[in-house]
C-alpha cells in the first residue's frame, strides 16, 4: 500500500483508459466499440444446447425413421487473436435422448473436433458493438454407438455447420444453427442428415 502512495496520480480519463475492463463488464471486453479497432485477443466461447435432425435417405434394413432423435450437445471453442476473419478449433459431444430402434437414448454419442471461423459483424460496420456474429464450422464427428454394451461401434463421418450468435450480455446470448453431416454406419452404410439446433452460448475475451 506505501508503494502505491509514491505513485502520481493519473487525471481520471487517463486512468479510466489505461484501465482493463474484465469480462462482463458495462463498456468493454466484447460489447465495447474499442475493439472495432487493432487486433481482438484470444476468445474462449462455449455452447450448450439441444436440436433435432432429418434424415435425407432412410435405410429400411434398420428401419429408420425419417426425424432423428432429439439430442443435447456441450461443446468449446478457442478463436485465436485477430480482426474481421477468426480462425480457430472446437470441440463438442453430444448423445440422442429418445430410442432410434435398436439404439437406446444416452447409448449413441459423438464427439466432434471443428475447424471455426468467426466473423464479429461489427468487424464489417454493421453495428457499433460486438453482438451478433456468424459462425462456420468443418469438422469429423466420430461416433460412438452401444457404448455401455460390451460390444461398441465406432464410425466416422463428416459435418459442416452455419451459426447466428447473439449476444444479450457481455459474455453470455444465444445461437442457432443448421448442420449437414454425413455419417458412416454398419456393413458400409452412409446416412445423410440435416439438423437444427439452438440454445445458450458463453464468450471470454482474454485480455493482455
Amino acid at each position: 500500500m506505501a508503494a502505491l502512495l509514491l505513485l502520481p496520480a493519473l487525471p481520471m480519463e487517463a486512468a479510466a483508459q489505461d484501465e482493463g475492463y474484465a469480462w462482463g463488464e458495462e463498456g468493454g471486453g466484447s460489447t465495447g466499440t474499442g475493439s472495432a479497432t487493432g487486433e481482438d485477443p484470444l476468445r474462449i466461447q462455449a455452447t450448450l444446447g439441444a436440436g433435432v435432425g432429418f434424415r435425407l435417405l432412410r435405410n429400411l434394413d434398420y428401419n429408420q425413421e425419417f426425424l432423428v432423435p432429439p439430442y443435447i450437445d456441450l461443446g468449446a471453442a478457442v478463436f485465436l487473436p485477430g480482426t474481421e476473419l477468426r480462425h480457430g478449433g472446437g470441440i463438442a459431444v453430444s448423445t440422442i435422448l429418445l430410442d432410434d430402434d435398436e439404439t437406446r437414448a444416452f447409448q449413441q454419442w459423438a464427439l466432434t473436433p471443428s475447424y471455426h471461423l468467426l466473423l464479429p459483424l461489427q468487424r464489417m460496420g454493421v453495428m457499433d458493438q460486438d453482438i451478433v456474429q456468424i459462425q462456420l464450422r468443418v469438422g469429423v464427428p466420430v461416433v460412438f454407438t452401444h457404448v455401455f454394451n460390451s460390444s461398441p461401434n465406432v464410425t466416422i463421418g463428416g459435418e459442416i455447420g452455419a451459426a447466428l450468435f447473439v449476444k444479450f450480455l457481455a459474455g453470455l446470448g444465444v445461437y442457432l444453427e443448421a448442420q449437414g453431416a454425413l455419417y458412416g454406419g454398419y456393413n458400409f452404410t452412409f446416412h445423410p442428415v440435416v439438423s437444427v439446433d439452438a440454445g445458450l452460448m458463453f464468450d471470454y475475451e482474454v485480455l493482455p
